[in-house]
């Protein structure tokens, strides 16, 4: 199961089209799709506009998805964010024009001045790039890069459901300076998104198979040092070995010594130490803020 995560429902209608979706009748304060796409399922939530919104939608669906497949089967199901971003040029330099699709190698978080590095386990179909996330809509376009209002969000929420390479971001460039995000439309925004559906359509697939196929084993050393010395229930065994699979995902090696892990409550507190460490990285922006409006607002849900 591929879990599908909008923002606006003009984004969510080509996909939903495309994976051959239907509105779930579901009580809650998100619309769900859900189907089958080549046998596989899928499922979509429109979360609207902004990091709260995102996070609950990430909860809520991963709940849904629990009711559906299990919580064990759940926890290897893939995590996609499409949706529509702003700038002026890529991190490669080159411009950026309506239409180019992305996808997020570094989703930074402005707010906070945190980043997120989304292991890339396949081959992509579209070029790479940073997606900045802002509070409100970005009309300067300072950074190289995209912006958005949701991907961070969507990322910190998701990377602690699942292993941090089943989370990827897409998104379309919906604005420029040459092309103000003041005019956009619904309709507008919906042609853009069905331009990139054949990308989607790939990621999710690639997803897909890289969830299908598993995790390759741990290194026998990591388990039998952690083990060492250290009395482990069911549920820390289950968790221990989640951790160990998140920081090998973030390309750690796994802090397994020291008196701070002295114990199995300690080291898999020190494994979800390292592994937040590897996932939020610190970088304060340096200089004056970069300048926001208040959100554009439409029919797509008051969008960046």
């Amino acid at each position: 199961m591929i879990h599908l995560v909008v923002a606006l429902g003009c984004e969510a209608r080509p996909l939903v089209r495309r994976f051959g979706l239907e509105r779930v009748d579901l009580e809650g304060p998100f619309a769900v799709y859900r189907g089958d796409y080549g046998g596989d399922p899928a499922i979509l939530v429109v979360s609207g506009v902004g990091r709260a919104a995102t996070a609950a939608a990430v909860g809520f669906l991963f709940g849904v998805g629990v009711g559906v497949a299990g919580a064990v089967a759940e926890r290897r199901r893939p995590w996609l964010n499409v949706g529509i971003a702003g700038g002026s040029r890529f991190d490669d330099g080159s411009a950026a024009r309506i239409g180019d699709a992305r996808i997020a190698a570094r989703v930074h978080d402005q707010a906070s001045g945190r980043s997120h590095y989304p292991p890339l386990a396949f081959e992509p179909p579209v070029p790479l790039t940073t997606v900045t996330t802002v509070d409100r809509v970005e009309r300067a376009y300072a950074d190289a890069g995209l912006y958005d209002m949701e991907a961070a969000a969507f990322v910190e929420a998701a990377r602690r459901l699942v292993s941090a390479e089943l989370v990827q971001v897409l998104k379309v460039v919906s604005d420029t300076p040459e092309a103000p995000v003041g005019r956009l439309t619904a309709a507008r925004i919906e042609e853009l998104v069905e331009g990139r559906v054949d990308d989607v359509a790939e990621v999710v697939r690639s997803l897909t198979d890289l969830a299908q196929s598993g995790p390759p084993p741990l290194p026998e050393s990591w388990t039998r040092e952690a083990l060492a010395g250290r009395h482990f229930s069911v549920t820390q065994r289950r968790q221990l070995r989640r951790l160990l699979e998140r920081v090998r995902a973030a390309g750690l090696e796994p802090a397994l010594g020291g008196d701070s892990a002295a114990t199995a409550s300690r080291l898999l507190a020190a494994l979800e130490a390292q592994f937040d460490g590897a996932a939020l990285v610190l970088e304060p922006r340096d200089g004056a803020a970069h300048r926001s409006d208040a959100a554009h607002r439409s029919d797509a849900g008051g969008r960046r």
